[in-house]
């Protein structure tokens, strides 16, 4: 899931949020950089979501003035060479 908003040059805020969502089990094909929530842009929040079971990392945060609160960020990276695996994931 992206959320990507807001004016990077005025820096007024997009606004979007995403909320009470379940993202799970994603990345089976390419393994890395591949986040289940992405924030980009300006100004957007992430709140009370459950991310889990990836192979790479589970959120990504660019941009400017992102808000992320109250997740619940758990078996992420398991899979991924730069995160502590032993050998790297197969190429995409």
């Amino acid at each position: 899931m992206e959320l990507d908003g807001g004016d990077t040059k005025t820096l007024k805020a997009g606004g979007n949020v995403v909320s009470d969502v379940h993202i799970h089990h994603w990345a089976r094909t390419c393994l890395t950089y591949q986040p289940g929530l992405s924030l980009s842009g300006v100004g957007n929040l992430a709140s009370n979501n459950d991310v889990h079971t990836s192979p790479h990392h589970g959120v990504s945060i660019g941009g400017n003035d992102q808000t992320v609160q109250y997740n619940r960020i758990h078996h992420t990276s398991e899979d991924s060479f730069d995160n502590g695996r032993a050998q790297p994931p197969p190429a995409c």
